[in-house]
């Protein structure tokens, strides 16, 4: 598609809702389309057909609810589900744990879109006032913002292509004197963990870089921070980060290495998680520019600004982690080259809110690394709040952190309808990157990355904002490109993700476990 494209631009969305209660009304019209329901926490589901595979029951089915659209507008929109059966009840384990490594395959893209439309016209013909699809106004440009930097190379951004990318030109840029120390936990044979050295060295070799690349082990691991809890510091080095080889991914690590690593996290000193049984020949190309991040490196840059300067941008985080009666509200600040900067973090008492207390010291100490006070308006800051900004919450604590140049946005990544272009039968799907704007509103659905294969649906994120929040007087089409731009940002792999850098941190680091790894390791400063 391109940005002439005539075809209409629709929400996967109806509009007005029924009037009083929707459920019942809804789960009428899907019953006599011949659909099995289920409704749970105010959403309603609905699927057809069980399928077996490896012995797993499984349905691709859909998931109703409201979204709000602005003030005072509200939809009905439809979002993929993918259930699985315990005989004929609901399976609402993981599922990882239910699949085994034997995940049923996902139907192509384009058969989900059309059944998602088909099951919507069903609803819009049946349904009281005669609900239409939500019209939105589509920019399918956004792609002229997915570029990164290597070096003075201005290069366009794919998954495909970023490894080619620091094959032929190296990286951004390497600490002076860059070292990886490697080491062998939970019963790792030395023969692997010298493979993995030997690994990176070639790797980093092949980047036209050098770093110093030696082996480890527990006991020197233990002293050095055992020197810096007597002296009661954190760790402040650059240039250096711990590799840990692990067995297995599915192998939880022993209750000793998850203490060293508890340790290592409290003393701020950085590290990564490898596992013997990772094809390293993939695997270790794929983990090198995280690695070279943690040591203070930039395997490529980005670059976020608009008509008012450079960008910074801040995101806040909610994150629960299950069976436990507290949540962790992480923020972080990056830079407007796409680098983390500062990560901070609280816990509070299970909440779907954030306290204004542990709000306000969060923000304050994102401020102190940006330098900047309600008297200092030197910096232009874009704040993500991740979901809901409740009641609670006043946009005013943010200026009052941040100073004047501030845009405050709600960024909700879940549960958002896809975009889609009206064909008569054969509705399709925009090329992305995209955003799809309510008109006369400040909401924006956007779509920052292409999907990795044709099975796989668009991450849709809904971006909203308000004027009054609005002090870098950021406009629409500014507010997609620097999210899209930003979403380039070097991460953990070369794995395009679609969040832009200051909430794809601030995400995972929230959701960090001991059953997670991958996003522990990164300095955070506990508040």
């Amino acid at each position: 598609m391109t940005d002439r494209d005539t075809r209409r631009a629709v929400l996967m969305a109806l509009e007005p809702m029924p009037r009083g209660p929707w459920l019942g009304p809804v789960e009428s019209c899907l019953r006599k389309a011949e659909c099995e329901t289920r409704t749970e926490s105010g959403r309603l589901t609905a699927w057809r057909d069980v399928r077996s595979h490896c012995r797993v029951l499984y349905a691709d089915g859909w998931q109703f609810a409201p979204i709000r659209l602005s003030c005072r507008r509200t939809a009905l929109a439809i979002t993929r589900k993918r259930l699985y059966f315990s005989g004929s009840s609901i399976d609402h384990r993981r599922e990882h744990e239910i699949v085994a490594g034997c995940r049923p395959p996902d139907r192509p893209a384009h058969e989900q879109i059309r059944e998602q439309w088909s099951i919507l016209t069903v609803l819009s013909d049946n349904l009281p006032l005669g609900p239409r699809f939500v019209p939105v106004d589509l920019d399918a440009t956004l792609g002229e913002s997915r570029y990164i930097h290597i070096g003075g190379r201005r290069l366009p951004f794919s998954g495909a292509t970023l490894n080619n990318s620091y094959r032929q030109y190296g990286f951004h840029d390497v600490p002076k004197d860059w070292k990886l120390l490697v080491c062998g936990l939970d019963g790792v044979e030395a023969s692997v963990v010298e493979r993995f050295r030997d690994g990176l060295q070639g790797v980093v070799g092949g980047r036209g870089a050098h770093a110093k690349i030696v082996l480890t082990d527990r006991g020197t691991i233990q002293h050095r921070l055992d020197e810096l809890e007597s002296r009661g510091e954190v760790s402040s080095t650059q240039g250096r980060c711990l590799l840990f080889v692990l067995p297995s991914s599915t192998e939880l690590p022993s209750a000793d290495s998850l203490e060293l690593l508890a340790r290592l996290d409290r003393a701020r000193v950085p590290f990564r998680r490898a596992y013997a049984t990772d094809p390293i020949n993939f695997s270790i190309p794929d983990q090198l520019p995280s690695l070279l991040l943690a040591c203070g490196g930039r395997p490529h840059i980005v670059c976020t600004e608009a008509k008012c300067g450079p960008i910074w941008t801040v995101a806040i985080d909610l994150g629960h982690a299950p069976g436990r009666e507290t949540s962790t509200v992480v923020a972080t600040v990056v830079g407007p080259e796409g680098i983390l900067t500062h990560a901070c973090r609280a816990v509070q008492r299970r909440d779907e809110t954030v306290s204004q207390p542990v709000l306000i010291k969060l923000l304050r100490s994102c401020a102190e690394v940006l330098g900047v006070s309600p008297s200092k308006d030197n910096v232009n800051v874009l704040v993500m709040r991740d979901g809901r900004l409740f009641e609670n919450e006043h946009a005013a604590w943010y200026r009052t952190e941040f100073g004047p140049r501030v845009t405050l946005m709600e960024y909700r990544k879940r549960w958002n309808p896809q975009v889609i272009l009206e064909h008569g039968e054969s509705p399709g799907l925009p090329g992305a990157p995209f955003s799809a704007r309510l008109p006369g509103a400040a909401t924006m659905f956007l779509c920052t990355t292409s999907p990795r294969t044709n099975r796989e649906l668009p991450n849709m994120v809904k971006v909203t904002w308000k004027e009054e929040w609005n002090g870098l007087e950021l406009d629409g089409t500014e507010i997609a490109r620097l999210l899209t731009a930003s979403s380039a940002a070097p991460g953990l792999g070369q794995r395009p993700h679609h969040l832009p850098a200051a909430l794809y941190w601030a995400d995972g680091i929230a959701g960090a476990t001991n059953d997670d790894l991958r996003f522990r390791g990164n300095r955070v400063v506990d508040v």
